[in-house]
């Protein structure tokens, strides 16, 4: 009851905002409690200039870093961005540019470009696998004076 008395001030501002863009922002702070050393992560969603989605809570599991934790915090913002894109279509209030999600540190995104690489690698490996076994069962057969593939 005193913080509510004492945030009677605090308010935030609906507008009328003729545009539907959809923006966030992420943060989290790493091993922020002293009992678990789990972090703490939340994500702030706008619609135009008016904020309709909010959470903060701490992480489900043990960061091992900082970039971790951050990651961890833009995957939360980023599937309740993905949720109220559905619900704006659903509603026929389709978002009417690209959504853009902000994070403060460029860890994340630096540990998100790595695992798309490692995915690309591992198609790339499996390719090359299944290439070889075809080649090798004589189920597929590569002719170097056409240069194409049967």
């Amino acid at each position: 009851m005193r913080y509510l008395q004492a945030t009677t001030s605090y308010c935030l501002h609906i507008t009328r905002d003729s545009s539907l863009s959809l923006h966030g922002f992420t943060d989290a702070d790493w091993a922020s409690s002293i009992d678990d050393r789990k972090s703490t992560s939340g994500f702030l969603v706008y619609l135009g200039s008016t904020p309709i989605s909010r959470k903060s809570e701490k992480q489900r599991s043990v960061a091992r870093s900082s970039i971790e934790a951050k990651y961890k915090a833009l995957t939360d913002g980023t599937a309740k961005i993905l949720w109220i894109r559905s619900l704006l279509s659903e509603l026929q209030l389709p978002s009417s540019s690209i959504t853009t999600l902000w994070c403060d540190n460029l860890g994340p995104l630096s540990y998100l470009a790595i695992q798309c690489f490692m995915l690309a690698l591992n198609m790339l490996k499996l390719t090359i696998i299944l290439f070889v076994i075809a080649l090798l069962s004589k189920k597929f057969r590569y002719d170097l004076s056409l240069q194409r593939t049967n």
